[in-house]
């Protein structure tokens, strides 16, 4: 068997035998056909405010020309670069997308960065085997924010200057 390999660009192509011929133009794009691929298309945290924990969901593709079979494809929730949760998906059929969700995932305060990373064995493609999103939990104030007592020596004055009184 003889094989062309083609690059992606124009092609032009001479017809017939005599003086006067024909030439015609060919854009061509070549892409290998992939078995095995898993992606993550998107990764959703909900609005976690002051909480503790918050809610990320995301939606997996299967990218391949076959199913991914039950329990081959396990995927891992990372917090700020630590793995947080887990799970072993079902079955993906060619061309389905799954949407999942890990609940109660535990946030630190501040900016935190949610990152989904999807496995699967022989993945031809895993460049796109992760997403992320960040998630902000709101500092939490748990000490009343004055710093005098208002029920202390003097009880009328919002501050110990007597001409501060209601």
């Amino acid at each position: 068997a003889i094989q062309q390999k083609f690059d992606e660009g124009s092609y032009s192509f001479i017809f017939g035998t005599y003086a006067s011929y024909t030439t015609a133009t060919f854009n061509l794009s070549i892409e290998k056909i992939v078995e095995h691929d898993v992606a993550i298309r998107s990764v959703n945290v909900s609005n976690s405010g002051c909480s503790a924990t918050s809610s990320v969901s995301y939606v997996i593709a299967n990218d391949g020309t076959l199913d991914a079979e039950e329990y081959a494809v396990s995927v891992v929730c990372n917090v700020n670069g630590a793995a947080v949760a887990n799970e072993t998906l079902p079955a993906i059929a060619s061309g389905a997308t799954l949407t999942r969700t890990f609940e109660n995932v535990a946030l630190a305060e501040g900016n935190n960065t949610i990152e989904i990373v999807a496995t699967l064995a022989g993945d031809e493609t895993p460049e796109n085997n992760s997403g992320e999103a960040t998630a902000t939990r709101n500092m939490v104030v748990a000490t009343y924010p004055f710093l005098e007592n208002f029920e202390g020596d003097e009880p009328f004055n919002w501050t110990a200057n007597p001409a501060n009184s209601w």
